[in-house]
């Protein structure tokens, strides 16, 4: 394939999946032949053939992981299908429409005896791309389905014929019901959820499909719809795929956790609650800012004026104050997740301490002049200045920063 072309299909289809990545090139080593190479924990390496004398890379600041390099693995050997296309000035449209291919591909693997799984991933996909678009009845359509890899029908009902008639578009929709089928495509059950709440602590995907998630256990997949349009795919209770604003994006949990500890500077509960719930607010779409003050910035924290006096909540006084004491009285991991979410929504900012007491919360950050960048963005740098900071845009974009030496850099971003 073309140079060009190979780097403009990353741009457009390989590179959005890892948010935050930088698309560089290198010369491809004659020494290995691999399609996929992991470079460092970093970056990765990649090229359009075995044979081709150049590779593209990808980098980034938070690690990948495995499962990021098989992902790419996918879209490359989908890629290589469409060989005889690739001087077609339709290709692109063509890869769109196969993103589903390399999605199903690194969910269920390229064995022959998936194939099955395979294209009932796919046509779940598709159906649900088509709905992205639609309403019914006035209303923007939300939808979920549970795979089973380990059953195999090939009779009754096929999902594809409920998906054509109109009570399809209303049947299992998400939040308190959804469908299962075998891994062929065929109907299972209709699974109505529970009505307590769900186990949604340390639970890495957005708490409105926590239900669904948990459900994936045991390489179960899980796919769901919302109502902003985004489609989620779920295995092993966790968000593994996302669809949002027009590209397919990749998760991998860990990494990101892993960067907001400041190598063990804030706990791993904390840790894990402040990714949580800021996967929360990201497909809620209520925007946020989250920010962690370090041990050994606690003094400085407590002696600037970067939030006023009176939206601490140890000390203020207003009705904020006041009621924020009542209601919160634990640290942040100990919080209803849900209630975290609300916290995180107020307009201004949230602070906790390493320990993750709740320091503040719809807090007004006091930003530098000549600040850039929107006025979230500059207060969560400034934020960061004393550890850690976390920006959830209202598009959903999660982008975390952290201070290192004297200078306060990007972490890792997600979504």
């Amino acid at each position: 394939m073309d140079k060009a072309k190979f780097e403009d299909i990353t741009k457009h289809f390989i590179q959005p999946l890892f948010t935050g990545s930088d698309l560089g090139e290198e010369t491809a080593p004659k020494s290995s032949k691999k399609l996929v190479a992991y470079v460092d924990p970093c970056k990765i390496a990649f090229r359009p053939s075995k044979d081709a004398d150049y590779r593209l890379t990808l980098t980034r600041s938070q690690p990948f992981e495995e499962a990021d390099t098989e992902v790419v693995r996918s879209f490359l050997l989908v890629l290589r299908t469409l060989e005889p296309l690739w001087d077609k000035t339709s290709l692109p449209d063509l890869i769109r429409a196969t993103m589903r291919r390399v999605i199903a591909r690194a969910l269920a693997g390229g064995d022959e005896s998936q194939k099955a799984l395979r294209a009932t991933i796919a046509e779940v996909i598709m159906q649900y791309e088509s709905w992205a678009e639609q309403t019914y009845e006035g209303r923007r359509i939300s939808a979920a389905l549970g795979i089973e890899p380990s059953l195999l029908v090939s009779k009754g009902v096929a999902l594809g014929d409920v998906y054509r008639e109109d009570f399809g578009t209303v049947l299992a929709g998400g939040l308190e019901t959804f469908l299962t089928v075998s891994s062929d495509g065929f109907i299972n059950s209709y699974e109505p959820l529970p009505t307590e709440a769900p186990k949604i602590a340390g639970l890495f995907a957005p708490m409105r499909f926590a239900r669904i998630a948990e459900w994936t256990d045991g390489n179960r997949i899980g796919i769901g719809l919302n109502r902003n349009g985004e489609i989620l795919v779920f295995k092993n209770k966790v968000l593994v795929f996302c669809k949002r604003r027009g590209s397919w994006h990749h998760f991998t949990h860990e990494a990101v956790i892993k960067r907001i500890a400041l190598e063990k500077a804030i706990p791993p509960d904390v840790c894990a609650a402040i990714y949580e719930s800021s996967l929360d607010v990201s497909f809620a779409r209520s925007g946020g800012c989250i920010a962690v003050v370090r041990r050994t910035q606690a003094d400085d924290f407590r002696d600037s004026d970067v939030v006023a006096k009176g939206d601490l909540i140890a000390v203020g006084s207003g009705i904020k104050a006041n009621c924020l004491r009542k209601i919160i009285g634990k640290p942040f991991p100990e919080l209803d997740r849900r209630l975290r979410a609300e916290i995180l929504a107020m307009d201004g900012a949230t602070v906790l301490s390493y320990k993750g007491e709740v320091l503040a919360a719809g807090a007004i950050v006091k930003v530098p002049a000549g600040s850039s960048g929107g006025g979230r963005l500059a207060a969560t740098k400034a934020l960061a200045s004393y550890g850690l900071a976390i920006k959830i845009s209202s598009d959903g974009a999660i982008r975390v920063f952290a201070k290192k030496e004297s200078k306060v850099v990007e972490m890792a971003s997600v979504g």
